[in-house]
């Protein structure tokens, strides 16, 4: 392995830890209404930014060494696949920050579901991350895998928020503000799968099974 491509692999580790961390934050902010989580969240989606440019050229370099076979070639694309969701899933962390810090959410609705999105996602990330670095099929099969729970979670929460909705309509406001942080999550799930299967194209090995492809399309929010 050369040393920029040692130094690539490093680059988006570390990206990768880092996103898990905003997510980690965020999620805190909103289930627990820490303020200082959720803020400090918000604060790294700038480190997201800055790691995913310097990836980018770390790649532009890698290209540009000589023999840039086929091999590199998959490499290079998959890294900057895995490190545009990574990126994703910054985004869609900070905005579940942004909705924990306007507070003032009743506890009942918190547990209609989204403190077991936010692990089942914070979980997927981690998992990714990881797998993304090791070049563990595996785990990267288990992330693909997991997403249907997720999204089947995430239907269940939007079914419960719409019952506690309409046995109090003071509860609306809120319970459409926790239906786009249902969202969040989901598409966390989505971007997590997605980098996970950049894993066996990193390797040049056979794409994860079929059963598991990557859907597009969200589940529609009943509000």
């Amino acid at each position: 392995m050369s040393v920029v491509r040692h130094a690539l692999s490093e680059l988006l580790r570390r990206m990768g830890d880092t996103v898990a961390d905003q997510l980690r934050r965020a999620s805190l902010g909103l289930l627990t209404a820490n303020a200082g989580a959720a803020q400090h969240a918000i604060a790294l989606d700038e480190d997201v930014d800055a790691m995913e440019l310097q990836v980018n050229e770390a790649c532009a370099r890698l290209l540009g060494e000589r023999e840039a076979g086929t091999a590199r070639l998959r490499f290079v694309a998959a890294t900057m696949k895995a490190v545009t969701e990574f990126e994703r899933i910054g985004d869609q962390a900070e905005s579940v920050a942004r909705a924990g810090l306007r507070g003032g959410i009743a506890p009942q609705l918190l547990d209609a579901g989204l403190r077991a999105m936010a692990s089942v996602a914070q979980e997927m990330v981690a998992d990714a991350v990881q797998a993304v670095a090791r070049g563990d099929a595996a785990l990267a099969s288990k992330v693909v895998a997991t997403r249907a729970s997720l999204e089947l979670l995430q239907q269940e929460t939007a079914r419960r928020l719409v019952g506690e909705a309409a046995a109090d309509p003071n509860l609306l406001a809120d319970v459409q503000r926790l239906g786009h942080v249902a969202r969040a999550f989901a598409r966390i799930g989505r971007h997590a799968t997605k980098a996970a299967e950049m894993v066996p194209y990193m390797a040049d090995a056979p794409r994860l099974p079929d059963a598991f492809a990557t859907r597009e399309q969200e589940p529609a929010w009943p509000i």
